[in-house]
């Protein structure tokens, strides 16, 4: 993915949802009160994550090209810096020689 649209188009067609599973994961699964939520609970706050991500990028992508122009230098520089990040993450989970 090199371009704003093609996230944005991947969010919309059901990334969100993978998306809200990760930030879910690696974020909150850190929390005791997290972990103390039935799992009914944790399925419908990541459906509506993924809901609200999905809205979003629907509305972003409905906007005219010259009001999303000012800031497509900033996303792009946000999404690379993720998907960096992400894939150190990965390397780093499967690297077997870390210690």
């Amino acid at each position: 993915m090199n371009d704003w649209n093609e996230v944005v188009e991947w969010l919309v067609t059901g990334g969100a949802v993978a998306v809200a599973a990760w930030f879910v994961s690696w974020f909150l699964e850190g929390f005791d009160w997290w972990s103390r939520q039935q799992t009914r609970l944790k399925s419908t706050l990541i459906l509506v994550l993924a809901l609200l991500i999905g809205l979003l990028a629907t509305w972003v992508r409905l906007l005219p090209p010259e009001e999303l122009a000012p800031y497509l230098p900033y996303l792009n520089v946000a999404i690379l810096t993720v998907i960096a990040w992400l894939g150190s993450q990965v390397a780093h989970r499967v690297d077997g020689n870390k210690t």
